[in-house]
This record gives C-alpha cells, sequence and structure tokens, in this order.
C-alpha cells in the first residue's frame, strides 16, 4: 500500500509538528495497542544523507482515536499521528529533508509515515 507523502515548509530554526491519518492493511486506523514499534530517519535529500535517526515512544506519537483538533486543518476526519522532531534535525536551509517514521506492527506489518520538509530560510537582522 503506498503512503501519502505529506509535503510541507517549515522554518529555519523552528519547530515543526508532523501529523498524518495512519492505517493498517485491514483499512483500520492504526492504534497503540497495534504497534510494536516505531523507527524514524530525516534524511537530506540533496546528498543522501542521514542527519537523524531513533526510535519513537508509541504512547507518544500515536492516538487511539482520530483527533480533529484546531492543528488539523486538512479535513474533518482528523489525524492519528503527531510527531515534533528536533528542530536540530533540519540544519541547512533552502533544503528539502525526507523525514520518515517506519511503524511496525504487531502483526508484522510495516507501514511508512513519508514527510517531505523545505526548510525556509529566516532572515535576521
Amino acid at each position: 500500500m503506498a503512503a501519502e507523502i505529506y509535503a510541507s515548509d517549515i522554518y529555519e530554526d523552528g519547530t515543526c509538528t508532523l501529523l498524518a491519518r495512519v492505517y493498517g492493511a485491514s483499512g483500520t486506523a492504526i492504534t497503540q495497542a497495534t504497534c510494536s514499534s516505531i523507527a524514524y530517519t530525516i534524511t537530506d535529500t540533496t546528498s543522501s544523507t542521514v542527519v537523524d535517526s531513533g526510535s519513537l515512544t508509541i504512547a507518544s506519537v500515536v492516538y487511539d482515536t482520530l483527533q480533529t483538533d484546531a492543528i488539523w486543518t486538512r479535513d474533518s476526519t482528523g489525524y492519528n499521528f503527531k510527531w515534533t522532531p528536533a528542530y536540530t534535525s533540519f540544519p541547512t536551509p533552502s533544503v528539502t529533508y525526507a523525514a520518515e517514521a517506519l511503524i511496525v506492527t504487531t502483526s508484522g506489518a510495516r507501514i511508512n509515515v513519508p514527510f517531505a520538509l523545505t526548510v525556509v530560510p529566516i532572515v535576521r537582522s
């Protein structure tokens, strides 16, 4: 199953929050109980250099119900995945980074959650 790539601009030296609606192979939204592990990588797409990688705490990034709060403006259905990478993971302005979470479910399925993030430079006085 192909994942939608969520694309956005982010600002240099600023934090960003990455949101997605993630479904498993059965077509139902994932929950904390259906996830076994989540790993991530952040790659500079210009040089193909991994600038950050690690694991995410399931309870911190996966919601058991779809969230429709003010931060989600895409539609009225909501999101169930919310990740705030460190701003230091995007060190170079005017570069696009691939931020990818890999969710492994309790049944062994692997779900990729990809983001394409372009860093907008900030001009300081």
